[in-house]
């Protein structure tokens, strides 16, 4: 034999020997496919079932937001609403600003009447403090000229058991 024939050999052999392998290891991943598929797949009925709980509740909580009358609204409609709503506020302001003023107004009037009753007050103690003088004064007058008119008009002896 030929070195040519030799390494004809060798070769055959050799690719005799790597399709034992391939063969070798085709069944092992085969064998090893075969554990894996018939190892129980996990069980999601738990997960899956809460999952489509969650789905539920949520399905609910947006038809109770589709059913809420703000999510009608345009931006024009709540223009409108708060127009109407910040006119409403301006009238009772009005209304309140009015009613404050009348108020004011009334004691303002009171306050003037106390102001002018006060003024009356001290013009009637000034006119009785006037007229106090007054009558001192005349009464002193009248007790120094009665007293001698009196007597003068008395009869002498009635006079004399006075002074004596």
């Amino acid at each position: 034999m030929t070195d040519v024939e030799d390494s004809g050999d060798a070769a055959v052999e050799a690719f005799a020997a790597l399709r034992v392998e391939v063969a070798l290891l085709r069944r092992a991943v085969e064998g090893l496919a075969a554990e894996r598929a018939e190892e129980a797949a996990p069980d999601y009925s738990v997960t899956l079932g809460e999952i489509v709980r969650q789905v539920e509740r949520q399905a609910r909580a947006i038809q109770a937001l589709a059913e809420r009358p703000a999510l009608g609204l345009t931006p024009e409609t709540i223009t409108r609403q708060i127009t109407a709503a910040g006119a409403e506020a301006r009238r009772e302001d009005v209304a309140a600003l009015r009613e404050a003023q009348m108020a004011m107004e009334r004691t303002a009037a009171a306050l003037s009447r106390a102001m002018k009753s006060g003024r009356t007050a001290n013009e009637q103690r000034r006119w009785v403090i006037r007229s106090a003088v007054g009558g001192m004064v005349a009464g002193a007058l009248l007790w120094a000229f009665v007293p001698g008119m009196i007597l003068r008009a008395l009869p002498e002896s009635w006079t004399a058991m006075l002074s004596g």
